[in-house]
């Protein structure tokens, strides 16, 4: 695909768009140009959390609709999808849906065109409006935008990309590789970001405070303590004398900062679901407590209760309602045999077209269990992709390193709170610097087998000078089950 001349806009085109945009810096113009003036059917984007990478991604769909090209975008979760749709205007999908079109037998395509045609075959004769079939959603005159491209494992992007090059297609990617990796194996975005023209974006822009970003960007290079000391001098660093202490010290700030009143903006952040679970029912309480919520309407699905006024999160994808998996919502009523939500996003005029709305009526008989939980805390693999206005984050556990640490202090435009308890911190923080520090970065089947064979001729050069290269060779492929 590199070798390959893919989408390219042309000056003429360009220069206008740029003039009705100036508002753009001189790094995201910069971006712009290498993304659509590169002449590669594979591109990238790397940008830092908050730097404007959907901005920039908007302006690079308008350039590309401006020459002609059809583009469409794609993420590996529903809420990240959805974020590119709204913010950037770009239709999206999730990989997994483009992945269950794409991969489909000749036999189920046949079947699929039949079901469609009759379909707009029955809109027609409403006087509702048709829409054409469309086999592939791929061609020579097609951009795909894939975001948070640093999460998509190497199976995935593999097969995204082997569809792209069968049919001629441009594909950018963006994302950024010091944020969480893939669930499945590899990195592939971080072993292409050397490979493929790449466009970036190193400026971040979503925390106010100068501070923050200060501490973010210590962050994001690894250095914990000093980032640690950055939030501790500012006294948003609180350590407790037990895990329980600190989980009720967050409450007590996360509260006191307009939690009770505006929690969709003051947002908690976990390691685990078990800790998620916990602080949900507490943040719901004390909202009960305040009269936030009205006691006397509820809907109960499973152990959980939900009354009106509760804030929700789904966890799992109904799309004939618009609703995706992540989403998040405000409960406007809650019975015995139903729930209505009103969803935090807005709806486009596509989706109002096919009958969605913002608010989404939900039979309790059609929600399973593990579809809902309460949305005032979640994980942070749940919230990558998400800007809230205030965080709070409950630091420590066997998940935490760099990575994570860097995702969760990025979240907040205003203000991000830290708490922790002193077992977990250990001495003068030296545990939880420790962790903090510990990338979890995924390595590349391609890497292992150029670290081996660089290894492998230093010690034909010179074994005298490098004898410890063997034993720790072995070691290292032991660790990993290799003979």
């Amino acid at each position: 695909m590199t070798r390959r001349q893919g989408a390219v806009v042309s000056d003429a085109i360009r220069e206008p768009i740029l003039k009705r945009n100036p508002e753009l810096t001189a790094e995201q113009v910069a971006a712009i140009r290498i993304l659509t003036g590169t002449k590669s059917e594979l591109r990238g984007l790397a940008g830092v959390a908050g730097a404007g990478k959907t901005r920039s991604m908007e302006v690079t769909r308008e350039f590309f609709e401006g020459a002609g090209y059809r583009v469409i975008g794609g993420a590996l979760s529903g809420a990240a999808k959805e974020e590119l749709a709204t913010q950037a205007g770009v239709q999206s999908r999730t990989v997994a849906s483009y992945l269950h079109q794409l991969d489909r037998s000749a036999l189920r395509k046949i079947a699929d065109r039949v079901r469609h045609d009759v379909k707009q075959l029955v809109r027609a004769a409403a006087g509702k409006s048709t829409s054409k079939y469309r086999s592939n959603p791929l061609g020579p005159k097609t951009v795909v935008l894939l975001d948070e491209a640093g999460m998509i494992d190497t199976r995935l992007m593999q097969k995204m990309l082997r569809h792209a090059a069968r049919s001629g297609a441009t594909v950018i990617l963006a994302g950024d590789s010091r944020q969480l990796q893939p669930i499945g194996p590899g990195a592939p975005f971080r072993h292409l970001e050397q490979r493929i023209p790449m466009a970036s974006l190193n400026t971040n822009r979503r925390q106010k405070d100068p501070s923050d970003r200060r501490a973010v960007g210590l962050l994001r290079d690894g250095k914990a303590a000093a980032a640690l000391e950055n939030y501790a001098s500012r006294d948003r660093l609180l350590i407790t004398s037990n895990r329980r202490r600190a989980e009720q010290t967050l409450l007590s700030r996360w509260a006191k900062s307009g939690g009770l009143e505006h929690p969709a903006d003051n947002f908690i952040f976990t390691q685990t679901r078990a800790e998620a679970r916990q602080l949900n029912r507490q943040c719901q309480q004390l909202r009960q407590r305040e009269g936030r919520v009205a006691s006397d309407q509820c809907a109960v699905v499973g152990e959980q209760r939900y009354f009106r006024g509760d804030r929700v999160m789904f966890h799992q994808a109904d799309r004939s309602r618009g609703i995706e998996n992540g989403y998040r919502g405000t409960v406007l009523n809650a019975r015995r045999d139903l729930l209505v939500v009103r969803l935090d996003r807005e709806v486009s005029a596509a989706e109002r077209a096919r009958g969605q709305t913002q608010v989404v009526t939900i039979p309790l008989r059609e929600l399973q269990p593990e579809s809902l939980t309460l949305g005032y805390a979640a994980t942070t693999h749940k919230m990558q992709g998400n800007t809230v206005s205030h965080s709070f984050l409950l630091l420590g556990g066997k998940m935490t390193s760099s990575e994570l640490a860097y995702v969760q202090a990025t979240r907040a435009r205003e203000q991000t709170w830290l708490f922790c308890d002193r077992q977990t911190a250990g001495d003068d923080l030296s545990d939880l610097v420790r962790s903090m520090s510990r990338s979890r970065a995924k390595q590349m089947a391609h890497e292992i087998s150029e670290q081996s064979s660089a290894a492998d001729k230093d010690r034909r050069r010179s074994p005298e000078l490098r004898p410890e290269l063997t034993i720790e060779r072995q070691q290292t492929l032991q660790e990993r089950g290799m003979p």
